[in-house]
């Protein structure tokens, strides 16, 4: 289906049991070894095809994990080319990651981004913001952007205060000023 529409990324939003999101160190390892298990094969397979199998991060994979964050675990066991992100610079934000610094160590890594900023909204609370209405650095990020792998930024607004199309728009005209087509 994807080569039928153009489409060379195939795309995976989380882990199976992901987004349960709390679990103890062997569940987390005991995770990523299933993925790699059940999606390996599927790296190989889309490989021979020339498909990029891309997985979106969310902030469970920054766990920390015998000292190791368990995205690295993650890419220890999927050493596919073809194995790269849908990097989401909001989550990587929300745990405490630099995202211009993430995208330039994993630059080759990376086959599109999520935009979506992220603001604080009380002194301990934050929550999604359009890019450019938040507290992150979007000169850093768009620069560190140009210079990896990525083909494609996209907005990815997952509440809005109000309407969707206005948030969308919002995010569109801020990139359109920073010169984005």
């Amino acid at each position: 289906f994807h080569k039928t529409i153009g489409c060379k990324v195939c795309g995976l939003g989380a882990m199976q049991e992901g987004f349960k999101c709390e679990f103890q160190e062997d569940e987390g390892l005991e995770l990523v070894e299933k993925f790699s298990k059940d999606f390996g094969p599927v790296c190989e397979k889309l490989a021979e095809h020339n498909l990029v199998f891309a997985y979106h991060n969310h902030g469970f994979e920054f766990v920390k994990i015998n000292g190791r964050y368990l995205f690295e675990e993650l890419f220890e066991r999927m050493p596919y080319d073809n194995f790269k992100l849908i990097l989401d610079v909001y989550w990587l934000a929300s745990v405490g990651i630099n995202p211009a610094k993430f995208i330039a160590k994993y630059k080759d890594k990376i086959a599109c981004l999520h935009y979506k900023d992220l603001k604080v909204v009380k002194h301990d609370k934050q929550t999604y913001a359009e890019v450019g209405q938040g507290n992150l650095d979007w000169d850093e990020i768009i620069a560190a952007s140009k210079e990896c792998s990525a083909e494609f930024a996209l907005v990815e607004q997952d509440k809005c205060d109000g309407d969707p199309f206005e948030s969308l728009k919002t995010s569109y005209d801020f990139l359109k000023e920073k010169g984005f087509n």
